[in-house]
Formats: structure tokens, sequence, C-alpha cells
């Protein structure tokens, strides 16, 4: 799946009205791109609002108009092994045999992820890591945000999603037995099922409160829910890559390197981190600077 960074209003994204870093030389990879009429998708952006400033208890101020500011390719693991090095900075855990690698599976952040331990930087690992957006406005958490959208959902029978689990197990055996990677499927199995005991574990052991939550609201008949998980603050990211800034001490972030300059030199131990960083805070700026969300479009 691909993994972009716009800063564009919410209105021309819900509406397709963009263009993606690569659209010109590749077929899209992962998403469909949106493609709501545009008044819908301004009605659609008038009740997000309404929905983020009653939770705030005050107006926010972002801007909906203009072209797209920013549209740049970005990276799974360069965003996960950001939010690892954040998290060991507040939890310095090692792995077996030493410290890991940055990843999803660091240590310190599955004590964040799956413990709900405490964090000063919500704003970077408390939001999904593939679609979701930032705005422009000052807010001291992410906020959840979910749509009730006038488009019933999408309902599929229990024969047919029996049918669909089996083709696909029978052609997966298929391909795993034609292509001799039959071990290498099973070993992946249960790396998966020892990964889900671990964080089974996790929570069970977990010395912090579990986050009170809001209940899914009602869903009326003919309806769907769309969850965008949690809002961030695009100002609060931002200050939060800058303090996480005086560990790793980068002087410009993507936007302004020169051409041929890279985030870090080849073999750097943090290669992926200072990548990460420098494009994330490159899109926070602008995001900031153009009064415009940003958004993970994956």
């Amino acid at each position: 799946m691909g993994l972009d960074l716009l800063v564009l209003s919410l209105s021309r994204f819900l509406a397709g009205q963009y263009r993606g870093p690569v659209e010109d030389l590749a077929q899209r990879i992962g998403t469909p791109k949106p493609d709501a009429p545009e008044e819908l998708a301004r009605e659609r952006v008038r009740r997000i609002r309404e929905d983020l400033e009653r939770r705030v208890g005050r107006p926010l101020d972002w801007t909906e108009e203009g072209e797209a500011a920013l549209s740049v390719q970005y990276q799974y693991g360069a965003l996960q092994a950001l939010r690892a090095y954040a998290a060991l900075q507040e939890y310095p855990l090692d792995g077996p045999g030493g410290a890991p690698s940055f990843d999803e599976k660091h240590p310190s952040l599955m004590k964040v992820y799956h413990q709900n331990a405490p964090t000063r930087y919500r704003h970077l690992i408390e939001h999904s890591d593939c679609d979701g957006f930032y705005v422009p406005c000052d807010f001291p958490d992410p906020l959840p945000c979910r749509e009730i959208l006038d488009a019933p959902a999408r309902r599929e029978s229990l024969w047919g999603r029996c049918f669909d689990w089996a083709f696909r197990t029978t052609a997966l055996h298929g391909i795993a037995l034609m292509t001799g990677t039959w071990k290498e499927l099973r070993r992946e199995l249960r790396a998966g099922k020892e990964e889900s005991r671990l964080i089974r574990r996790l929570r069970r052991e977990s010395p912090y409160p579990r986050r009170k939550e809001d209940p899914p609201p009602r869903v009326p008949r003919g309806k769907s829910l769309y969850d965008w998980g949690n809002v961030g603050s695009s100002i609060r990211l931002l200050a939060e890559l800058d303090g996480l800034n005086e560990r790793l001490r980068i002087r410009r972030d993507w936007g302004e390197l020169g051409s041929g300059e890279t985030a870090a030199p080849e073999g750097d131990p943090l290669g992926d981190v200072k990548y990460g960083w420098s494009v994330l805070h490159y899109a926070a700026r602008v995001s900031v600077e153009k009064r415009l969300p940003l958004v993970l479009d994956g």
C-alpha cells in the first residue's frame, strides 16, 4: 500500500480534487480515491467541524479554500520508526538480546499502544498511520471523529463471507505449495499468533487505567458510520516534533533540503527515524503556515 501526505482542504480531499505525488506515473495503490460530489463534501466538512467544536468547546478555525499546498510520498515504516523513537525517550526498554529495531513492535511503543502508557507525544503516536487528518487548530488531545453518512452500510451475506474465506484459503494454500513457501507462510502465521498473545498479555498486565472511550453513536436505519479515528492538531504535532528534535538535532526538514541532500547519511542507525521526522515535520509546518488540514492518504 502507498502512503501520501497531503496538505489541502478536507472538502477538496473528499471530492477527489487533488493529485497524488505519483499519480501520473503509477496506478493508485491502496484505498480508492474519494469522489464525493462537491456540495456533499462541503456539507460533510461542516458537520465534522461542528462535531470537533462541540468536543473542544470553542470554534476551530481552518481554511477550506485554495489549491492543495503539498503532496508528498511517505512511508509507513518511517512513521512507525519515528513513533518508536519518541516512545523510547519516555520508556527506555530493550527487547531480548538488546535494543530492537525501530518499528511498531518496539517494546517502548507497544507500551503506549497496548498498555495505555501516558505520552507527551500523543498527536504523533495516537493517530492512524494510514488515514485520518490533522487540523491546524490548537487542542491538547487527539479527538475521535465519526460521521453518520446517508448511504447504507455495505452488507455481505454469511454465505458470501464463507465462500470468500474458503476461496482465499484454498488459493493461499495452492500458491504456497507451488512456490515452495509453505514453511515460510506457517512461520508467519505462527509469529502472528505469538504477537497476539503478547498483546493480550500486555493489556492484561497494564499498570495504567483504561481510557474512557465514547460509545459509537446509534446509526439510524438506511445510514452508515464512517470512523476517521483520532483527529490530531498539526500545531501540537509540530510542537511535539520540535521537542523530539532536541535529541535528533536535525537542522532542516524535507522541504528545506537542497537537490541531492538527504535527511540522514547512508548507514546512519537512525536513518528511518530522521527521514520520518523530516518529511512529517515538513508536512505539519506547511499545514500550520497555510492553515490547511494535513491528510494521510493510504
